[in-house]
């Protein structure tokens, strides 16, 4: 682990995940509290950890706090998948607290939260260290409480999510860096989740100060199989936003007849159609229509011809 100050938004720390953000032209960082030494589950433990990393950041500036084990990953925080393997953690989790400073650099401490508890007492002692305006009403009662999600933006809380209150299906996924950037991917192709959460997480994905922010860039690919040879993973749907992370969503496949007749198909949720009409709704958000209008001979209309997609769709 790096142990040199951070003396401004060029420095070159040992250690972290190495997490690109090419217009910078550094590498920002990911730390995880328990890949740090910090005992999973232990509260006490993240808060010291934070303050033996704390040297190996500028000035925290951004602030998301969950509570419940589907919170982050709603927003795009996947703990990466062989953490219950190297650490012990539950499989499928994702960060309740994620702090960003001024340079893009990141700290996951693992038992810090919002809501009530241990981890959210915790969570006041850090926010309060690092001078975010954390208000207690009239009554003493802490904002924190009764909270399954919180964002503070330039240290002020910029929005908030009460318990109970509804969210999406988080899909199978993880959290990765490839390319010089942090890259999130979404599995809508196995069972659990449906076009609808598809919809409602890439809205979540796009509110401002969000995983993506404002998109700048969309990639679709026919299939899965063009997706691979391209080096996405057979996720045939690639955004980026203005903050610089990637949202990469693997889609169901079309189904055909040896899919149909034999044991090939994916057990998704819906039908395929359902996710290639969110996938249109989704270019048309950037102006952009995939379907171009119908325009064939009368020809190939009496006989039921119809004109080959692009293998892929790219904006802008």
């Amino acid at each position: 682990m790096g142990t040199s100050p951070a003396a401004g938004c060029d420095h070159n720390l040992v250690g972290g995940t190495v997490v690109g953000m090419p217009s910078s032209g550094r590498s920002p960082r990911i730390w995880i509290d328990f890949e740090q030494g910090a005992t999973y589950g232990d509260s006490a433990a993240s808060v010291r950890t934070c303050a033996e990393l704390r040297r190996c950041f500028r000035t925290f500036t951004e602030a998301w706090l969950f509570s419940g084990p589907d919170a982050p990953r709603v927003r795009g925080f996947y703990y990466p998948p062989t953490s219950h393997i190297r650490f012990g953690t539950p499989k499928g989790l994702g960060p309740p607290v994620v702090l960003i400073d001024e340079c893009g650099d990141q700290l996951w401490l693992n038992a810090v939260s919002c809501g009530n508890g241990e981890g959210a007492r915790a969570a006041t002692t850090l926010l309060e260290t690092f001078d975010f305006a954390l208000l207690t009403n009239a009554s003493g009662v802490s904002p924190l409480r009764a909270r399954e999600e919180m964002h503070f933006v330039d240290r002020k809380l910029a929005t908030t999510r009460p318990s109970g209150q509804p969210i999406p299906i988080s899909p199978p996924g993880k959290t990765f860096v490839r390319g010089g950037r942090l890259i999130c991917r979404m599995d809508f192709h196995r069972g659990g989740v449906s076009a609808t959460d598809l919809r409602e997480l890439w809205t979540m994905a796009t509110d401002p100060d969000c995983w993506l922010g404002r998109v700048t860039e969309l990639t679709f690919y026919d299939s899965r199989i063009r997706s691979e040879k391209s080096g996405h993973d057979g996720c045939q749907l690639i955004a980026v936003g203005e903050s610089e992370r990637e949202l990469w969503l693997r889609l169901p496949d079309p189904d055909d007849y040896e899919r149909l007749s034999g044991r090939r198909r994916d057990q998704y949720e819906g039908a395929f159609t359902e996710y290639q009409t969110v996938a249109r709704a989704i270019f048309r958000g950037v102006g952009i229509d995939i379907d171009p209008p119908d325009d064939r001979p009368w020809r190939e209309r009496i006989l039921g011809q119809h004109r080959t997609p692009p293998d892929v769709i790219h904006w802008p």
